[in-house]
């Protein structure tokens, strides 16, 4: 995380990975819709984390789950944007994000 203020947050660890081998490094995972944890938060604080994109499944979980994250993060003064995970991984993540606001 020291490598970049910005973070993609995937749902799970074979979605990090799938960021990982299209060449994205800023990765990491909350282990599940429900997994995100203080301990994720204080690791975005510590490593001064602006932005992270939340790249979360396009199914009901997690469409609930980005929402309240984005609030959470937003909360703790990171911008939080939110994209839903298509069939296929493209070189342009960043700029299909939306940015949610309060």
């Amino acid at each position: 995380m020291q490598a970049s203020n910005e973070i993609i947050l995937c749902e799970s660890f074979i979605d990090a990975l799938s960021f990982w081998c299209a060449g994205y490094r800023n990765v990491t995972c909350s282990y599940g819709v429900e997994g995100f944890t203080a301990a994720h938060l204080s690791a975005f604080k510590e490593y001064k984390t602006e932005r992270v994109l939340i790249a979360y499944d396009r199914d009901a979980a997690g469409e609930k789950a980005a929402t309240a994250l984005a609030a959470k993060l937003m909360k703790a003064g990171i911008d939080a944007y939110w994209q839903w995970i298509q069939s296929r991984i493209k070189k342009s993540v960043r700029p299909g994000f939306v940015f949610l606001s309060e």
